[in-house]
């Protein structure tokens, strides 16, 4: 309020991080944000993917697929097969 920001709008902006992330990430990216000398709502989304990456956690995206795809799951190979110095030529 100091700066002259409009604080529903960087509320507006900052809620959904919190549904993304969670509330344990949430609290702790903000509390960060805050020992700073920022409060930007872009400064907070940093902070939750800083902590998500610390945490080792899934990336909080949901990707619909439509129910035409029947394969969801990507199975991980060796991908030493698209190594061109492995092929042999004959």
């Amino acid at each position: 309020m100091d700066a002259g920001r409009n604080v529903g709008s960087l509320t507006a902006r900052t809620m959904p991080l919190l549904d993304t992330y969670g509330e344990d990430i949430f609290r702790a990216a903000v509390a960060e944000v805050l020992a700073g000398t920022s409060h930007d709502h872009h400064g907070v989304a940093v902070a939750c993917e800083k902590l998500r990456r610390k945490t080792d956690r899934p990336v909080p995206l949901d990707v619909p697929l439509g129910s035409h795809v029947n394969e969801r799951d990507v199975i991980p190979h060796s991908l030493e097969s698209y190594d061109v110095r492995h092929k042999r030529r004959p």
